[in-house]
């Protein structure tokens, strides 16, 4: 069960690569014993959190902030030496996961609007530049014409 939390941490959107890394690192810890419709629950202290996610402690409390923000899981104190009990709530976290389709229509709006910038930022010939060389082919013209005389 645990995989499936960590599954959709991997496809969750919306979220900042430090505060997956520390929700990847929690749900590794659920244990699959306790798990129940969806909510898997962990018992850590920030500071180990922080030595295992490589953080400081400030980069980990804004991190489980977010979470809890969204919605995705809940920090409770639940002893000394900042000891909290983790529930992470696997509905929550699948509804940050992406909508595919959205993003791919998205991306090709996008291009498409790209191309239309581009063709109307093409770079049309100076007008005088033009006349220049129709003249410049004009004057070829008349040396030959007079050279073959």
């Amino acid at each position: 069960m645990a995989f499936d939390f960590i599954i959709a941490t991997n496809q969750a959107a919306g979220l900042g690569r430090t505060t997956k890394i520390v929700l990847i690192r929690i749900c590794s810890d659920i244990n699959d014993g306790v798990v129940k419709n969806g909510v898997g629950i962990v018992h850590r202290s920030y500071d180990y959190l922080a030595t295992m996610c490589e953080c400081d402690r400030s980069t980990l409390s804004h991190s489980i902030a977010e979470l809890v923000e969204k919605k995705i899981l809940t920090a409770v104190p639940a002893g000394p030496n900042n000891f909290y009990k983790f529930t992470v709530f696997l509905a929550e976290l699948r509804k940050a996961e992406p909508d595919w389709p959205s993003l791919v229509d998205e991306a090709v709006e996008k291009r498409k609007r790209k191309a239309e910038e581009r063709k109307r930022k093409r770079v049309k010939p100076d007008p005088v530049d033009v006349r220049e060389e129709q003249y410049q082919d004009e004057i070829e013209d008349q040396l030959e014409f007079a050279g073959e005389e």
